[in-house]
């Protein structure tokens, strides 16, 4: 886009709407992973999430919308969606290295959600930190491969509402994710070894929807999942069989939602664009999936 900014040692950027009160304009929250190099040699680079809102794409180079307004140091791939009431709901991306300052272990590679009261209260850093906390305390149960070693990321959420037989509404979170696996080092007399940064990648992208006050309000048992259907993979796409940046890229696949015209938009290998059809009503046999599971019976 002619004139628009460039945002430096940055990568993978996600955008989605909000407004500060109802009937307002809605502005563009872009969050997205920032590299810092300024560390010492002998250092690995420091990720985070930052998050920067203007009221338009092209405003993001105005100097009154240069500074992110909020930012999530040692996390990357953090994502923000406004429900109806004006609440945001934050996907926090957890790793092992995500503040080693103790709490909660949640794993590797795993997603968990916090709520935030307003937009307002995202643009307080100490809010989205205590955000943040709260939500590895809350990690969304989804079906990991490899029997746990796998990990999860979360790309794309929306919010619905659907009505209900009663005649009530019900607002509900529709989730895209992908799922990575690793192909395993097997060593003679030793349990198997997942290297993520040395093995050949498997994603695949799926999609889930549930009720986020039963989520965030109760904590349920592991062997209880989430519905989930499976979108895409990388032999879904027609071209190239191989990578040209990394062998191991060759199955990797990235679900960045739906594009508005029936597609849904897919990233693969070298980060080039594919498009797939898109079922809207998908969401709303997986609302139905996530009212008879036993979420909403333990609730």
């Amino acid at each position: 886009m002619s004139g628009s900014r460039k945002f430096d040692f940055s990568e993978d950027p996600m955008a989605t709407q909000v407004r500060f009160r109802e009937n307002e304009q809605k502005q563009t929250l872009l969050s997205m992973t920032y590299v810092n190099k300024d560390v010492p040699k002998d250092e690995k680079p420091i990720v985070s999430t930052r998050f920067y809102l203007a009221p338009t794409v092209e405003q993001f180079s105005d100097e009154a919308h240069k500074e992110p307004i909020a930012e999530i140091v040692g996390v990357k791939d953090c994502h923000v969606v406004q429900r109806e009431n004006g609440k945001l709901l934050l996907f926090v991306r957890f790793t092992q290295k995500t503040y080693p300052d103790g709490g909660p272990d949640v794993g590797d590679g795993r997603i968990g959600i916090a709520q935030l009261d307003s937009l307002e209260d995202f643009m307080s850093q100490g809010k989205v930190d205590e955000a943040v906390q709260r939500a590895r305390n809350h990690i969304l149960s989804l079906d990991v491969p490899d029997d746990g070693h796998g990990k999860v990321g979360s790309k794309y959420a929306d919010v619905y509402k659907e009505t209900l037989l009663d005649g009530t509404e019900k607002e509900y979170v529709h989730l895209y994710y992908h799922t990575a696996s690793v192909d395993p080092k097997m060593q003679d007399g030793q349990p198997p070894v997942y290297d993520f940064d040395e093995g050949i990648l498997h994603y695949k992208g799926y999609e889930t929807v549930f009720d986020p006050d039963v989520l965030l309000d109760t904590e349920f048992p592991p062997d209880i999942v989430l519905p989930r259907r499976l979108v895409a993979t990388p032999s879904s796409i027609d071209g190239k069989e191989h990578s040209t940046k990394d062998p191991k890229l060759d199955d990797v696949i990235f679900l960045y939602g739906p594009n508005g015209k029936g597609q849904l938009v897919i990233g693969y290998q070298d980060d080039e664009q594919a498009f797939i059809m898109h079922d809207p009503y998908g969401k709303y046999a997986l609302s139905e999936l996530f009212r008879r599971s036993k979420f909403v019976l333990a609730a």
